[in-house]
């Protein structure tokens, strides 16, 4: 995860990996067949530890209570998202190797949406559906979309600005605090008006 993460996929040779693993040369061939199939077991690796980790906020937080606030949804949601990232020891690792595939792909686009895009936005929508029963159904997609680029510009603003430059490093928390509240006014305002009636005025 370290060397594609910093080094890239390309720049990162077989011999390096099974150096830094402490294993014969043949032992990615062995047991993943290419380094493009290891590549892809430790993609898919992240991909669905973060994926369960934001399934697992949204599920916990219904069995708790299956009526929730509108902000407990939001803000235990943006905490599942973010916190792997930017409060974990390996959070830059994974950040780096996201942030690489999704601008130089070298797997197919739909394994993120699979493993790790449509679990989560599901879990959300059913966690947005049970806090807000009058949102209209399909205006979920569009909320989640909203509220998720929002989270995904913090991890922007964490690894390509300058640290002096940043929100983040000027607001922390409270910038957080900010998009959770700013969604769940906009939420509030669209609630009960379904997108269909609204193009039809």
């Amino acid at each position: 995860m370290e060397l594609f993460a910093f080094s890239g996929f390309g720049e990162t040779s077989v011999r390096e990996l099974t150096r830094r693993a402490r294993c014969n040369v043949a032992a990615v061939s062995y047991h993943f067949g290419s380094k493009e199939k290891l590549y892809e077991a430790v993609m898919l690796r992240v991909y669905r530890e973060l994926a369960s980790r934001r399934v697992a906020a949204m599920e916990q937080l219904l069995a708790a209570n299956p009526q929730p606030s509108l902000r407990e949804v939001l803000a235990t949601f943006a905490q599942a998202f973010l916190g792997p990232f930017l409060f974990e020891q390996d959070g830059e690792i994974k950040l780096r190797l996201l942030v690489r595939e999704m601008m130089r792909p070298l797997l197919p686009p739909e394994l993120m949406q699979r493993e790790l895009i449509a679990p989560a936005q599901q879990a959300l929508a059913r966690a947005l559906q049970a806090a807000v029963p009058q949102l209209a159904p399909e205006r979920i997609p569009l909320v989640t979309y909203s509220f998720v680029a929002q989270l995904v510009q913090v991890i922007h603003l964490h690894l390509f600005a300058p640290a002096k430059a940043s929100l983040l490093a000027s607001y922390g928390q409270a910038l957080v605090d900010h998009i959770v509240a700013f969604t769940e006014a906009g939420i509030l305002a669209v609630a009960g008006k379904p997108i269909l009636r609204e193009a039809q005025s």
